[in-house]
C-alpha cells in the first residue's frame, strides 16, 4: 500500500499489512539517520540495494554534496535498477557508527532513439542488404550513465515525513522514532 507519495521529488512510503503468523523475527533497518548536509565532497558512502533480486551493497563518493539546497547530491556509485529506494550509508568516526544519510533515487541516463520496423514479429522476413519499404516506429533505449547516482537527502526524507506524518500514522505507522522526532 502507498502510504504517501511526492512525486515532484520522487518519494514513496509503502507499507505491507502482515496477516500471517510471522515465524521469524522481521529485519529491522537498526542505524540512525544521519545529516546528509554534513557530507563533503569526496566522502565515503555505501548504497544498499536489490538489483535482479539480489541483496547488495556498493560503495561510492559524494560529488556536489548540496547540488539542490536540501533535496539531493550525486554520488559517483555504479548503480544497476533495483537499488532506487535504497538507503545511502555513511560512517561517523570509524566503523560500526553506521547513519543512513540519504536514499537512492536514479542514475544519469541518456534517451537514445533509433528507427525500427513496425512489425517486429517475423525478422527473418526482411532482406537486411535491401532498403527497408515498410513502415517505420520510433523507439526509445535509455543508455544509463554508471557512476551518477542521483540520492534524495535525509533532509528531504524527514521533510517528506512531516507533511504526511498524520496520514501515515493514521494508517497504523509510526516512524517518529526512526526520523528522530520527539512525541509531543
Amino acid at each position: 500500500e502507498v502510504l504517501a507519495m511526492d512525486t515532484k521529488a520522487d518519494i514513496a512510503l509503502l507499507g505491507k499489512e502482515i496477516t500471517v503468523p510471522v515465524q521469524e523475527k522481521i529485519p529491522v533497518f537498526n542505524y540512525p539517520v544521519g545529516d546528509s548536509e554534513e557530507l563533503e565532497w569526496g566522502s565515503f558512502v555505501y548504497m544498499m540495494g536489490f538489483p535482479l533480486g539480489y541483496a547488495m551493497i556498493t560503495r561510492g563518493i559524494v560529488s556536489d554534496p548540496n547540488r539542490i539546497k536540501k533535496g539531493s547530491f550525486l554520488i559517483d556509485a555504479i548503480f544497476n535498477q533495483g537499488f532506487s529506494g535504497g538507503p545511502v550509508i555513511a560512517v561517523r568516526d570509524g566503523v560500526p557508527n553506521f547513519e543512513m544519510v540519504g536514499m537512492v533515487r536514479s542514475s544519469a541516463a541518456l534517451n537514445n532513439y533509433f528507427l525500427s520496423p513496425e512489425n517486429t514479429d517475423n525478422l527473418s522476413e526482411i532482406n537486411f542488404n535491401e532498403p527497408y519499404t515498410g513502415n517505420i516506429k520510433v523507439e526509445s533505449v535509455k543508455d544509463i550513465q554508471y557512476g551518477i547516482t542521483f540520492s534524495v537527502t535525509t533532509r528531504a526524507l524527514r521533510d517528506f515525513y512531516r507533511a504526511n506524518r498524520d496520514k501515515i500514522i493514521g494508517k497504523g505507522y509510526d516512524l517518529d522514532g526512526f526520523f528522530g522526532i520527539q512525541k509531543q
